[in-house]
């Protein structure tokens, strides 16, 4: 039986998933258990065990351990329709998230965005799952390796180090 409604399937390609490494330069990943559902691509901070959790930023003081690295080890579902693509996939409570605290990722931009330019999760996106250049009321994450537009994919490049 083959898949024909083109809104849920085709035969190109996006460029990356959401919380996909960009490349093979050198990165750090470390492991943290969930407090809570983590979407992949988004910012994580220290959770209430801040040695072993990691949680959804709430403000812009919180402490940033990386971001959430997409996994092939979640069942994901896919809306062709969504720019980018969702897979809607999730790392669920209590389990261990790849979290990216040094290297580059796919991010989704919240408005335009300059590679070079310092880059904030945006606190007022739904699950702070965009990455945006505005610092107010915002959490440094990095800065953006690549320029993009609104809702695009962009390579954020992270050092929670610096």
């Amino acid at each position: 039986m083959s898949q024909t409604d083109p809104t849920t399937y085709g035969f190109d390609l996006e460029v990356a998933q959401a919380g996909q490494k960009y490349d093979l330069s050198y990165d750090q990943v470390d492991s943290f258990a969930a407090e809570g559902a983590v979407p992949f691509g988004v910012a994580v901070v220290a959770g209430t065990d801040p040695n072993q959790q990691v949680a959804l930023v709430e403000t812009a003081s919180d402490v940033f351990r990386g971001i959430a690295l997409f996994t092939h080890t979640r069942e994901q579902g896919f809306n062709r329709a969504a720019t980018p693509a969702s897979t809607g996939a999730q790392y669920l409570d209590t389990e261990t998230v790849s979290v990216l605290s040094r290297g580059r990722v796919w991010v989704k931009a919240s408005g335009n965005v300059t590679a070079g330019a310092l880059a904030y999760a945006d606190l007022a996106t739904t699950f702070n799952d965009s990455f945006t250049v505005t610092s107010t009321d915002n959490l440094k994450v990095g800065r953006f390796h690549t320029s993009g537009s609104d809702g695009e994919l962009v390579v954020l490049e992270v050092d929670k180090a610096a």
